[in-house]
Order: structure tokens, then sequence, then C-alpha cells
């Protein structure tokens, strides 16, 4: 049974869905902008509202305008500060947000959480029970992991 987040106009998120293609989406601009088009409405949820603005963020990679770009990461960057925000012990949002901020061009100065994230991210794996969102953060973690190109 997958599991979802109720929305406040009644429809719902698949996170598994979100999961399985949050990395996809840095690759995949079609499927980034359909995405965030999915949760536009559902950016409520802290979860939901966390992977909107990892999203945005993500979708800034794709934009070739410089202002577009900026627009998004900002819009973006602000959703996720508003998760964290909310739900500061949840471990899926502060993985969102270090995905971002340890991806992300130096030059835009927000990296000021990561080693924080990692530490926490690594004293609470044992809390995940989702094997896809163990695997990313996993991934984030180790040396394995390769950071997407400064955009």
């Amino acid at each position: 049974m997958p599991l979802t987040l109720a929305v406040a106009n009644g429809t719902s998120i698949d996170l598994d869905y979100l999961r399985a293609n949050y990395s996809r989406a840095v690759t995949d601009k079609t499927l980034c902008n359909r995405m965030i088009t999915d949760l536009r409405q559902s950016n409520r949820s802290a979860v939901a509202g966390a992977y909107y603005g990892a999203l945005l963020c993500v979708r800034a990679k794709h934009s070739l305008n410089p202002m577009q770009k900026l627009q998004s990461f900002n819009a973006g960057k602000a959703a996720l500060e508003a998760a964290v925000a909310r739900v500061p012990k949840n471990v899926e949002v502060r993985f969102l947000r270090l995905s971002i901020q340890q991806n992300i061009p130096r030059f835009l100065n927000y990296r000021s959480d990561v080693d924080e994230d990692r530490r926490y991210l690594a004293a609470h794996m044992h809390k995940i029970t989702s094997v896809e969102l163990k695997s990313m953060i996993l991934a984030a973690l180790t040396d394995d992991y390769k950071p997407v190109q400064d955009r």
C-alpha cells in the first residue's frame, strides 16, 4: 500500500512516487515540472512542502534564464526552510534540505546546515522504514555520493 499525504483539496500525494522520482527529476526537466505541478496544491504538509521546495531548487538547474534560475531557487529555499521550521526533527525534510545544500553552487551561500543535517541524519537513520528513503540518505552520507554538477 503506497504511503500518501493528504492535502487540502482532498487529493493525496504518493510519497513512494516522490521518493522514487526525486533523483530522476535532477536530470529530467519534464518530470521535475510535473512533480512541481502535482505538489503545488499540497505544500501545506511539511513533507510535501519540503519536496516542493527541493524540486523548485532543482528546477533552477533546468532553466536557461538567470533570473528564472534565481527566482526558482529562492522560492524553493523559502519552502524548504518553512518545512524545516515546521518539523525540524523530520528526517525526510532534513534529507531534502541536505540534498539541495550539498549540491548547489557555493556562490548561492546556502550551505550552512550541511554538517548539522548530516549528523542528524546519521543519528536518526534507525527511524527510517522506507527502503527508498534510506537508500537516498545513505547515498548522500557516503563517499559514493556524486553531487549534481554546479549549475
